[in-house]
């Protein structure tokens, strides 16, 4: 996904006089052409040399991809020849965490809150895990995200009022797939 796909394609007219030809692409509906896809006259065995660049969407699922190049007669709309070649997109996986809002100050005795973006930028679905470090998540700390969809979610803890003087609380929170850490965030609260 949010790659160009790059197809060769070569004509060669075999006929004894010029021929207008034109090019048609078969393509995924939401895949975008980079490239000018274009054919005026060929003179009599001439050979153009033209690439065809696509642009695979950066959400694409996971899976073969028909791209198809037909060269027809303008005039006829009969098809002249055709080549087709199969684009494999593999998994992307792309998990970020964003801080939105937190407190950094809280007086003992308080509680404190955080809110944060969890956001899937690949193409299949992820379960996340979000491990937390003197906080806790509200809700299932589990959150399943599709590719391209962002979810707020919130954390929070509370401190003791016996505590006497100033301290500095650490919070971390992780977003964990497959066992690995994916983004980590971690800000420091004064008590």
């Amino acid at each position: 996904p949010e790659q160009v796909v790059n197809v060769p394609v070569f004509v060669t007219n075999n006929a004894a006089n010029s021929v207008s030809l034109k090019l048609n692409i078969d393509k995924p509906a939401d895949w975008s052409l980079v490239t000018r896809a274009e054919l005026d006259v060929l003179k009599p065995n001439e050979q153009k040399f033209l690439v065809l660049s696509v642009r695979v969407p950066s959400i694409c699922a996971v899976g073969e991809y028909r791209l198809g190049v037909q060269i027809v007669n303008p005039e006829t709309g009969s098809e002249l020849a055709a080549e087709a070649a199969t684009v494999q997109v593999q998994e992307v996986e792309k998990i970020s965490l964003q801080l939105i809002e937190f407190d950094e100050n809280v007086m003992a005795g308080e509680s404190y809150k955080a809110s944060f973006l969890l956001t899937n930028r690949g193409n299949t679905e992820k379960k996340v895990f979000l491990e937390t470090l003197n906080c806790n998540v509200e809700g299932d700390a589990h959150i399943d995200v599709k590719p391209g969809e962002s979810l707020t979610f919130f954390v929070g803890g509370s401190t003791s009022e016996e505590l006497g003087t100033a301290q500095k609380r650490y919070v971390s929170v992780s977003a964990v797939v497959g066992g690995q850490v994916k983004e980590k965030v971690f800000r420091q609260i004064t008590v």
